[in-house]
């Protein structure tokens, strides 16, 4: 008999009725009513579906299970989880004294804490996820060095162009929806760009997620206002400075 989880129906079984159909772990079961080396049942009758439970990995999606009685099938280093609502280690010593009552001959069991554990589960996509941040961080900076730059550059070339325009009447709030218009077109642009490039290459980054899809709509939002608050910024600094070209300087340079 063998008890099996959500996930693992949805997969095998998503049309059928679980109870009372056989499943196996072993690679070459052979027929019905087969046996192992060890003279147990290779195969097993579903008989109870229970919920959806993450202890296999820290992963978004539940894997597949199957549940089997130890005394069907021992494993060679079962886990025993204890919940308690008091201070854990308090029963570190009571868990090694009922364990040796049950078997004296067993060895003492190595007892850690659940945070531990989980820490440990979750210390290599902490890292992969820190180190997505930190070139996620220097990307920005480099997109905004790079957008206040060209800016720049363009103001520096086109500085007696916009002195004649305000010679000719043209005002600040001109120079700078001009200068700002032409940054936020090429801003606008790149996020479009990398918000297609984001939704086909999430795959890729689907293991280092928890609790929040790949595609989450309000993720790439913010994301999204975050770039383009950044790419306004590196565009008004040089338009607040092509609106204060001296009309002129340019005239007289013509």
């Amino acid at each position: 008999m063998a008890l099996v989880n959500e996930s693992f129906v949805r997969r095998f079984f998503p049309n059928e009725e679980p109870l009372g159909q056989h499943v196996t772990l072993e690679g070459a079961p052979g027929p019905l009513g087969a046996t192992d080396v060890y003279g147990l049942p290779v195969w097993s009758e579903i008989v109870g579906v229970v919920s959806d439970v993450k202890s296999l990995s820290a992963q978004p999606e539940a894997a597949p299970e199957i549940f089997r009685s130890y005394w069907q099938w021992p494993m060679q280093s079962p886990i025993l989880f204890v919940r308690t609502r008091g201070n854990p280690t308090a029963l570190i010593a009571a868990i090694r004294r009922e364990t040796k009552s049950v078997i004296p001959s067993l060895p003492s069991p190595k007892i850690r804490l659940m945070t531990e554990r989980v820490g440990e589960s979750m210390a290599q996509p902490r890292f992969q996820a820190g180190l997505l941040n930190l070139f996620g961080g220097v990307a920005l900076l480099l997109a905004t060095c790079g957008i206040y730059g060209v800016l720049a550059y363009s103001v520096t070339q086109r500085q007696r162009e916009i002195g004649v325009r305000m010679a000719l009447g043209a005002q600040k709030r001109n120079v700078l929806s001009l200068v700002i218009g032409q940054g936020m077109r090429l801003a606008l642009t790149g996020v479009a760009i990398g918000i297609v490039a984001a939704l086909a290459l999430t795959r890729v980054i689907r293991s280092l997620l928890y609790g929040i899809t790949p595609t989450d709509p309000v993720t790439f939002a913010l994301v999204s206002l975050l770039l383009v608050g950044v790419a306004l910024l590196a565009c008004w600094l040089p338009a607040r400075r092509a609106a204060k070209v001296d009309p002129m300087e340019a005239l007289r340079y013509e």
